[in-house]
């Protein structure tokens, strides 16, 4: 019988370089950021948060795509009064996640 071949890696793009200052803590506007939430289990969470979260934290969807991220967010405006804001970020765009890390405390992320 023929081997099956072995599992190599794709590679990857190294990851960037950047250390944090004491500007990326000033402002954490956000409690929680579910990023991904569009996904299947990003929208489990993000209701669970909208709807059933006991301390009806200050938080945020985040993810690539801003109309996918205006529907849920008005789907879960429509479950309780937790409503979440809207934060836009992409996983190549690491201006993007910077701008994302910094105005959260906590950063779930399902994508």
């Amino acid at each position: 019988g023929a081997e099956p071949e072995p599992h190599t890696e794709e590679a990857q793009a190294p990851l960037p370089q950047t250390s944090c200052g004491a500007e990326d803590f000033a402002v954490r506007d956000i409690d929680l950021i579910i990023y991904g939430a569009t996904g299947f289990t990003g929208q489990l969470a993000s209701k669970y948060i909208a709807k059933d979260h006991p301390d009806k934290p200050r938080w945020a969807i985040g993810g690539r795509h801003r109309d996918e991220l205006e529907e849920l967010q008005a789907n879960l405006s429509a479950l309780g009064t937790n409503a979440p804001s809207i934060i836009i970020a992409d996983l190549q765009d690491p201006a993007s996640l910077q701008a994302m890390t910094r105005r959260g405390e906590g950063i779930v992320g399902y994508a």
